[in-house]
């Protein structure tokens, strides 16, 4: 097909196949694809969240990366939670009683308003407000619940797998407006097939349709969100609104076998992907049968040094040094390729929490958009009135004095990296995922899965993954018990996760351009799939 929108919600990607079909390009499709992802996935995404955008603009033949992403407010202080930062047996950290993972202090300043308004004003060609009237006529009009909704909700390892979390129900308890919209009248969250509108944050999309995306920040409405801030304790200001910019950024450009691979730089996941990929740039990957114990051995072990590198070396580059450069040496990767080849290996604790959706768009000029974005862990709050959830800052390290430790204004390490792959300047494929760290584990194996496989679109999403970032490797189900025996037996600590499909593995959104110039996507399975909608 000559475009195409796939994401996780089908009513996403339809909305935007759309407005592909009513002369509407690839970023006019982005912006009414992830409005409604926000209406129909409120929890996974939503207008006081944050995110990264990948674009190529086939007029220039360049990609460029839009950072919209979340910021620490400018009443963070570092010695915030002093004295109350806990550590769980699986090593991660956490404050007691989780303010900075649900409440008013974890709340951040939120980009994603700023982010789509970007897309719009820089390369849009259909009305702003047109754009927004699908997700505004499906949160007035009401829709039944989907299924990977409350697949979510009623899955017991997304909230409470460790005692670093809260659970589920702390978590939809934590403010009057989350429990209004998400547990029924037994307390109990909503099941699938329930109708769910959300009439306040029709009203909040329809004066961001009449008003524009700067209304958010610094018009009438941005007053009444400071308001609600500043009478809740919340670290982020009325300035801190205000002062929000999005920064536009040169993607991390590495490479793959024969291809360019265009990442999304630091704070996003670019330099790990690419860390990740030059280490299995060492081997004949395409020599091993895919699923192996060879196979695998290899791709753990890249992964465990390059997160072991990411937690100790990487933050925000506005505040610590960027050690991209050195992380992708040749010396650097041909140290960590040793290191594999002896068997020495390197961990960090494992985020658990799988939040954040994206969309990939390819349309009939050749330009390519992919976007992820977030409420990050969610803060369990939703704006009084307004009917949208803030989003949660949980993901610094609670250690002063490291690079990924919190300062006013910056951006914690984000596990999201839209990548634009490409052949001689010219884009081959376009992913992304939700997933939290995993999300740069799942492309990393797509890419792969094309490149040393030849697997089909569909077949690269779906083939069985494993990730590991801390000591444990995950596997689904699908990977034979033997496999996972003998993984054991080469030093690896194994988790067998009780699904076939994985929803911790990521979600991988994907568009390939086909050898007569064509467009496909494919939509990753796990948690219910999705859809590639065409025009």
């Amino acid at each position: 097909m000559r475009a195409v929108v796939v994401a996780p919600q089908p009513r996403a990607a339809e909305a935007g196949a759309e407005v592909l079909r009513a002369g509407g390009n690839a970023f006019d499709a982005a912006v009414a694809a992830g409005f409604m992802q926000m209406a129909t996935d409120p929890l996974m995404c939503g207008i006081g969240g944050m995110g990264v955008a990948h674009v190529y603009r086939a007029a220039t033949g360049e990609t460029m990366v839009l950072d919209f992403l979340h910021r620490a407010g400018s009443r963070y202080v570092p010695d915030l939670w002093e004295g109350r930062v806990r550590e769980a047996a699986n090593g991660k950290r956490y404050v007691e009683g989780f303010p900075e993972q649900m409440g008013y202090q974890t709340i951040m300043q939120p980009g994603t308003v700023a982010g789509f308004g970007a897309l719009h004003e820089r390369w849009g060609s259909r009305p702003w407000a047109e754009l927004l009237q699908p997700a505004i006529a499906t949160l007035r009009d009401g829709y039944p619940i989907d299924e990977y909704i409350t697949d979510f909700l009623d899955e017991r390892h997304q909230y409470g797998s460790s005692p670093a979390n809260p659970s589920l129900l702390d978590f939809l308890r934590a403010s009057e407006g989350m429990a209004q919209l998400w547990l029924d009248s037994d307390g109990q969250p909503v099941r699938v097939g329930d109708t769910w509108v959300n009439p306040d944050y029709a009203r909040t999309l329809e004066r961001l349709a009449a008003d524009g995306a700067d209304s958010f920040y610094r018009g009438a409405l941005a007053r009444e969100i400071a308001a609600d801030l500043t009478a809740n304790d919340a670290l982020v200001t009325a300035d801190d609104l205000a002062s929000y910019r999005v920064r536009e950024r040169r993607s991390l450009v590495g490479s793959y076998r024969d291809l360019a691979v265009a990442c999304a730089p630091l704070p996003s996941g670019g330099t790990t992907v690419l860390e990740i990929l030059a280490l299995l740039e060492c081997f004949d990957i395409a020599a091993l049968e895919h699923g192996s114990v060879d196979h695998l051995h290899v791709l753990i072990s890249a992964m465990q040094l390059a997160f072991g590198d990411r937690s100790n070396a990487l933050g925000d580059p506005d505040f610590v040094p960027d050690a991209t450069a050195e992380l992708l040496s040749a010396q650097h990767i041909a140290a960590l390729h040793e290191r594999i080849m002896r068997g020495d290996l390197a961990s960090a604790p494992t985020d658990d929490v799988p939040g954040t959706t994206h969309l990939t768009v390819a349309d009939s000029e050749g330009n390519v958009v992919a976007v992820t974005h977030t409420l990050g862990h969610g803060s369990g709050v939703i704006a009084p009135g307004l009917g949208f959830q803030y989003n949660g800052g949980g993901g610094f390290d609670l250690r002063p004095g490291r690079p990924n430790s919190a300062a006013p204004g910056k951006v914690r390490l984000s596990g999201m990296c839209p990548t634009i792959v490409l052949r001689d300047g010219t884009p081959v494929m376009a992913l992304g995922s939700p997933g939290s760290n995993a999300i740069i584990n799942a492309i990393v194996q797509v890419i792969s899965n094309r490149v040393d496989f030849g697997m089909s679109p569909l077949e690269a999403v779906s083939a069985p993954r494993v990730h590991a970032e801390g000591s444990a490797a995950m596997l689904e189900t699908r990977t034979p018990l033997a496999t996972a025996a003998a993984l054991s037996e080469r030093g690896h600590e194994v988790i067998y996760r009780p699904f076939a499909y994985d929803t911790l593995q990521g979600r991988i959104q994907l568009v390939v351009r086909t050898d007569d110039d064509q467009w496909q996507g494919a939509s990753d399975p796990r948690r219910q799939g999705g859809v590639a909608a065409y025009a």
